[in-house]
């Protein structure tokens, strides 16, 4: 024992002893521990339930006590590097004071004493403005980020310096112990500070408890001579300064401060400006703005927190060094924002199992046949020790082995953190803001809705947030594997999220336009009628109702019709935005007035006009005068203006005209009506009908929008519109239908065999409840439940006039998706509706349409009594198809392809061919049916009408068509007998090929991004449409030798005023194409496999990778030269390779490589005679992402159109004009005649790598 007592007594020993003591209170520090485990036998959760809340008691019981040293060689100087996330927040200036400070996370007990103002705080600015206070219940996330970033711009809004020094009121956040709550500070202010409160400002039309706030209060200042501060103030002890500012800077004139009703829900609730985290649940609508996706409404706020938090937030060294130190670097790091408390306001609790398929897509992805990487990590942050649990108990070793945390106080049950007793509100604040820098530093978030998670991303702009809790769209795991792959992709590649479809926003000019129409004969009338009051109703009244009877008026008086409003009488559809114009200055006969005719109640309307005295007068319109902006111009021309007298009418008058004129057209029982006859409707409706057809000519883009809200799918006779009027139903002859009455015609609809239901609805509420009600019965699997999206102006909370969808966004907008409502609901062939004048105004256009009110005593149609009579009418319909395509086809098997044709006709010689389907598997919400029909009427009118019996059009599909579509196409098209429809489904065109049967598809690239089917697609143009010919040939005893291959959405704009395939032929072409796409560079792996395996190929061109790639969505090429042993056998290695299926690799780059490759320049031609487009559209926002338009030299009115298609896109941020000249082509292109090359200038629309801007010369074809 004494040797062992001497023994320790040596200098090595006494090293290791302190070493080991040092390392145990490196492990104590501050009871926070990270564990980061790198093998598969770790565990990173060490305790049960039961150890843990002892360690919890044990924290709480050490708090108070000082805090173990951190050793300097704790941490690692690169481990908190700014390598791979981009956060200036650790750009640290103070990196030293952490080291040197060997108590760090003790220094935040603390805060620094800055006790000497600069007196240029409010140098630029009016005054202080002091963050004293936010959200009473608001935990650290919500109050250090939301509060005091939408404070700041509250702050900057006017021009105010901020300055943060809490209170007490949040009392969250607040500890009495280390904030000091009983210590106060007076400072005396010389000269003294003007002090103001914020005003409160209402909204307009908005609830009685909206209020904001608005400027500082200027009208009651009071002279502050001492400024009284309590306790340390809060903020500075996590987070640095956000000023410069300090009590007794004399350069700050003004204090201004805000009440807390004004902070919260003012500023968080009713600005405009104000970044939330999620959708409140008490929020008004026209803040939550459902109508646009969750990401898009979120998405602005972001960015605005963020600028806010690089601008002025800044954590304190000892946080951002210990986030650092729990979740330093690494290639690709994961974060987990996992709650489970205090999940109220809406939210919900998202289980572990929710998260798990995204990290495993995570984990699967670090370590595929294209991606081997080891340096990845989780960073998982959690209230909950229960997650931990689950987590270890339930998620694969490989993953938990990944996963690095942080030894915080947690929760054992739904009991909040800062709920739980006698926890210290300054750790639970500091472990809080550890856990946020530390989510920040990830690359990825996957994460409910939390403010924790939102401060995360503020601080880093740059994380990828996957919300799981997103109520619109959130990302799918196949989505989220497609940004992993895709994490150095162009991020145009990304999986598109849907956005709102602003078509509503045309181009002002083209709508402004007035036209004075001088076609008209002045003698047959007998005045002009000035329409600019249209009774200051929502758009279907104003228009259908109080516009529609001064019509009236004015034909039943021989007056000339002017409609021009004026915004200061039609406040509720007046739109600011987008009808403010220059104001107009007319001269005008003045000289005629309406009589005025008195009821036996004393109510008064006008009668015939009476012509007073006449003079020439000036006349002001103001804006664009409304109407124009949805219909086409009603105005007179100048010569009418100054031969006819002109009569307006003042608000009374146009009131009277509406209420108390008996020959008045109405939608419904208005209240002021005493004489009203529901069996006049059907008289009046013809009356309005009559107007409508005159005077209501809807501008294109309004018909554009109908016709894609009112796209079926699949062909339906039938449609039965439904209108819901739910919100502002005013008036004792006006009630409210259940839900559930149209749900009952719906069902009756459904069970008759109709396909297509059009809902129209100002309700959120009643959308989402049918939706769900009809999918539950699953109705919704044989109906087409049409509406115009979720993305559309409705309320959720509307009540009375509390909130109504005027207010929610722009008035251009609500009208515009008011007309497109009516105009659907009157394609439909049955109404289902209530008193709405959006209703009559469907029936008015279409008097045919037959009307069912819900609202009537007793409805025209019992539920049952149309389900009859749609049977009944079905019936017929179905007969009168069914004759129509009998005897008319025949059926044809081919390797197990079928073809329906027309029988004993078959040209043999050439074929144009599509690959079609009625929607896109890869680009969703496309139309593909719609821009096939297109294509091929474009082709018959440019082409085959003038070259009749040249080629067949083949059709070929996956099991989308039918013999009924083929017979539609034959009428549409009149294609007299040679279309072919073929369907592929069961045929090895249409299968994987053998070598990709074991094929895990989430191993390819881009995958599920560009689908299976769109791989199929490359394949069968690449490869398999030569074999398909080929034994059509000799099955068949065809004789086809040249394919011409069009896309659904290729479109020929100009004449083609010769035989392509007798020019092919007579030119010795083996291969034509029209546009180029520069992305030869994907082809730089597969070329160099082929050059290495034969060494002696010597191609007749060398494949540069910056050169033209062939815009393959036309081409014209011959079978023969694809059918050569030597184009076989390298299309054979090719598709050996798998490239195709695994790596994306296009038809566009293999048809390139083989025609460059094997034949002779000569032997290669690109069409610039006519007009083509082939462009890829987004369909969340409309614009052009790829391809585009190129004009024909031999199109005299190719200006004109690509114009228009450039005027479409001009807005599109990747969108280019330019022109293709005889510079900017290969000598090849020695066809072009010399008068041809002197004008060659081809006015070029694209985006994205198609038809680069001018300069590629030799390398364009």
């Amino acid at each position: 024992m004494k040797a062992a007592a001497r023994r320790m007594k040596t200098p090595s020993l006494i090293l290791l002893v302190l070493f080991i003591v040092t390392v145990a209170f490196v492990n104590l520090y501050l009871g926070y521990k990270a564990t980061i485990h790198h093998h598969s036998s770790s565990s990173f959760i060490y305790k049960n339930t039961k150890e843990r809340e002892v360690d919890n008691t044990s924290k709480k019981d050490d708090y108070k006590k000082e805090q173990p040293q951190q050793q300097k060689s704790g941490i690692d100087n690169d481990s908190h590097s700014r390598k791979n996330y981009v956060d200036s927040n650790t750009d640290d200036d103070d990196d030293e004071s952490f080291y040197s400070n060997l108590n760090s996370l003790e220094a935040l007990r603390t805060v620094s004493t800055r006790t000497t103002p600069t007196h240029q705080a409010c140098q630029h600015t009016q005054g202080v403005y002091h963050i004293q206070m936010g959200d009473i219940g608001g935990a650290a996330g919500t109050i250090f980020f939301q509060f005091v970033v939408s404070q700041i711009l509250y702050a900057e809004q006017y021009n105010l310096t901020p300055w943060v020094h809490f209170n007490n009121v949040s009392h969250i956040v607040y500890d009495p112990l280390v904030h000091q709550a009983h210590q106060h500070q007076h400072v005396l202010l010389n000269p003294p500070m003007q002090a103001r409160n914020a005003t409160y400002v209402r909204r307009p039309g908005g609830h009685m408890k909206d209020f904001s706030p608005g400027p500082p209060d200027v009208s009651h200042s009071v002279s502050m001579h001492q400024l009284t501060l309590t306790g340390t103030g809060v903020w500075e002890h996590y987070f640095e300064p956000i000023s410069d500012y300090i009590p007794g800077d004399t350069s700050c004139h003004t204090y201004v401060t805000m009440d807390l009703f004004l902070i919260t829900p003012g500023l968080h609730g009713f600005t405009d400006y104000a970044p939330r985290c999620w959708r409140y649940h008490y929020l008004p609508d026209y803040v939550t703005q459902l109508h646009m996706p969750f990401h898009e409404w979120i998405a602005p706020q972001r960015a605005t927190a963020a600028r806010i938090v690089q601008q002025y937030i800044r954590l304190r060294a000892p946080i951002r060094h210990a986030a650092a130190l729990v979740n330093p670097p690494a290639s690709v790091l994961l974060g987990l924002h996992i709650r489970h408390s205090d999940k109220a306001a809406g939210r919900r609790v998202l289980e572990t199992s929710e998260f798990l398929p995204y990290v495993l897509a995570f984990a699967q992805q670090q370590n595929t046949r294209y991606n081997k990487n080891d340096d990845w990590a989780i960073y998982l942050a959690t209230d909950s020790d229960l997650v931990l649990q689950e987590i270890q108990n339930y998620w694969p070793s490989h993953i938990t082995s990944r996963i690095r945390t942080f030894q915080a106080l947690r929760s054992t049950n739904a009991t909040a953190v800062f709920d739980m007793p006698q926890h210290h509100h300054h750790q639970t604040n500091t472990e809080v803001l550890i856990e946020i820098q530390a989510l920040s530093q990830c690359h990825y978030l996957l994460h409910g809705l939390s403010a924790v998670s939102e401060s995360a991303l503020w601080l880093n702009a740059q994380l990828v947030s996957v919300d799981l809790e997103d109520p619109d769209e959130r990302l799918t795991v196949a989505q989220f594997r497609t940004l992993l792959q895709m994490r150095n992709q162009s991020s145009s590649l990304y999986p598109a999220r849907v956005r709102t479809d602003v078509w509503w926003e045309v181009d002002e000019d083209k709508v402004e336009r007035i036209i004075d129409d001088a076609t008209v004969n002045c003698s047959n009338y007998q005045g002009i009628l000035l329409i600019h009051n249209a009774g200051g109703h929502g758009f279907g009244r104003s228009f259908f109702t109080t516009i529609l009877n001064q019509l009236r008026y004015a034909a039943q008086y021989q007056l000339l019709p002017w409609v021009h409003l004026d915004p200061q009488e039609n406040h509720l559809v007046y739109d600011p935005d987008f009808h403010d114009a220059d104001n107009q200055t007319v001269t005008v006969l003045a000289g005629i007035a309406a009589t005025v005719q008195h009821d036996s109640l004393g109510r008064f309307y006008p009668e015939s006009p009476e012509v007073i005295s006449q003079t020439n007068s000036t006349l002001t319109l103001h804006g664009n005068g409304i109407w124009n902006s949805y219909f086409e111009p009603i105005r007179p021309s100048k010569r009418c203006r100054l031969q006819l007298p002109l009569m307006q009418m003042g608000s009374s008058l146009v009131t009277g005209l509406e209420l108390y004129d008996p020959s008045s057209i109405r939608a419904w029982h208005y209240d002021e009506v005493t004489l009203w006859s529901a069996e006049s409707l059907p008289e009046l409706r013809q009356r309005a009908h009559s107007i409508l057809q005159e005077h209501f000519r809807p501008l294109s883009y309004l018909q554009q929008r109908v016709d894609r809200v009112f796209a079926l799918t699949r062909e339906s006779p039938l449609c039965l519109g439904v209108h819901i009027r739910s919100i502002d139903k005013q008036g004792k002859f006006r009630r409210k239908i259940s839900l559930e009455k149209y749900l009952e015609y719906i069902r009756a609809f459904a069970e008759a065999g109709g396909h297509c239901v059009y809902l129209a609805t100002e309700s959120r509420t009643a959308l989402n409840f049918l939706h769900k009600q009809l999918e539950n019965e699953n109705v919704t699997a044989s109906l087409e439940l049409l509406h115009q999206g979720y993305q559309v102006v409705r309320s959720l909370k509307g009540r009375s006039r509390e909130w109504l969808p005027h207010f929610y966004a722009s008035h251009h907008r609500v009208n515009a998706e008011t007309v497109v409502d009516i105009m659907a609901l009157a394609r439909c062939q049955y109404l289902i509706h209530g008193a709405s004048t959006v209703s009559e105004a469907a029936i008015y256009w279409n008097p045919n349409l037959t009307s069912i009110s819900l609202e009537d005593s007793v409805p025209a149609l019992f539920a049952k009594e149309l389900s009859l009579l749609v049977s009944e009418e079905l019936e017929k319909q179905e007969s009168k198809a069914q004759q129509r395509i009998t005897f008319t086809y025949v059926t044809e098997t081919m390797k197990n392809t079928s073809i329906v044709r027309t029988p004993g006709v078959r040209n043999n010689s050439n074929a144009i061919v599509y690959l079609a389907q009625k929607t896109h598997s890869s680009y969703e919400g496309r139309d593909s049916f719609s821009n096939l029909l297109k294509s091929m009427q474009l082709l018959k009118k440019n082409y085959l009408d003038t070259h009749d019996g040249t080629a067949d059009v083949f059709v070929f599909h996956s099991g989308d068509f039918t013999e009924m579509d083929w017979n539609l196409m034959q009428d549409a098209l009149n294609l007299k007998g040679v279309l072919h429809l073929v369907d592929l489904t069961n045929s090895s065109y249409w299968s994987r090929p053998i070598h990709h049967i074991n094929d895990n598809p989430a191993d390819w690239f881009a995958w599920p991004l560009f689908s299976e089917g769109y791989r199929r697609m490359m394949h069968w143009f690449a490869i398999d449409i030569w074999d398909y010919f080929s034994q059509l040939n000799v099955q068949g005893g065809c004789h086809y030798r040249y394919i011409w291959r069009l896309d659904e959405d290729s479109f020929i704009h100009s004449p083609i005023r010769y035989d392509i395939f007798d020019y092919m032929s007579s030119q010795q072409f083996v291969y034509g194409f029209r546009m180029c796409a520069y992305e030869m560079k994907v082809t730089q792996r597969m070329w160099t496999m082929w050059t290495k395996r034969h060494p002696g190929f010597k191609p007749q061109r060398p494949i540069d990778l910056e050169m033209c790639g062939i815009y393959n969505n036309l081409f014209v090429a011959d079978l023969d030269f694809f059918n050569r042993p030597d184009v076989a056998q390298f299309l054979r290695f090719i598709d050996r390779q798998g490239h195709i299926y695994r790596r994306r690799l296009g038809d566009l780059m293999i048809h390139s490589m083989a025609v460059y490759a094997f034949a002779p320049p000569q032997q290669i031609h690109r069409f610039l005679d006519f007009t083509y487009e082939h462009g890829t559209v987004n369909r969340t926002d409309g614009c052009l992402v790829w391809g585009g338009i190129q004009a024909g030299y031999d199109d005299d009115h190719a200006a004109e159109t690509v114009s228009q298609f450039y005027d479409r896109y001009a807005n599109c941020s990747d969108v280019r004009a330019s022109y293709l000249g005889v510079s900017d082509l290969s000598p090849s292109y020695s066809h072009v005649s010399t008068s041809k090359k002197a004008r060659l200038a081809l006015f070029t629309v694209t985006a994205g790598e198609v038809e680069l801007p001018a300069g590629k010369g030799i390398l364009s074809g």
